[in-house]
């Protein structure tokens, strides 16, 4: 998940490979799946932008749910930026399914922020 991070983050930049946004989310999405806080907040922002996808507050939202679970410390703000765009219902119905999630994998210590 690591690596797959690290590529995506090289694909947004254009470090070493051509520039990407898709392909940049597609492996950013790789290592949210497998509970990697900061790929996980990335895609959040992704969605939330419309950046390398489709925006798409609902995902947005679930993925800054994952990424504050995972303990990453922009996630909370992010949260409540992107929650106050949904309705109550909506918030409702991602946060249930974000406490339903789980990973592809276990977390490592290495796959958390800090």
């Amino acid at each position: 998940a690591s690596a797959q991070y690290n590529l995506s983050r090289m694909l947004a930049r254009g470090s070493g490979v051509e520039k990407s946004d898709a392909e940049s989310f597609r492996w950013c999405v790789k290592a949210a799946e497998q509970g990697h806080a900061n790929a996980a907040y990335n895609v959040g922002v992704s969605f939330a932008s419309g950046t390398g996808t489709a925006q798409d507050l609902r995902e947005a939202y679930f993925w800054i749910l994952i990424a504050a679970a995972l303990g990453q410390p922009n996630a909370p703000n992010a949260r409540d930026q992107i929650g106050a765009r949904l309705s109550e219902a909506e918030r409702a119905e991602v946060l249930d399914k974000a406490r339903k999630w789980q990973p592809t994998v276990t977390p490592s210590p290495l796959m958390r922020p800090g």
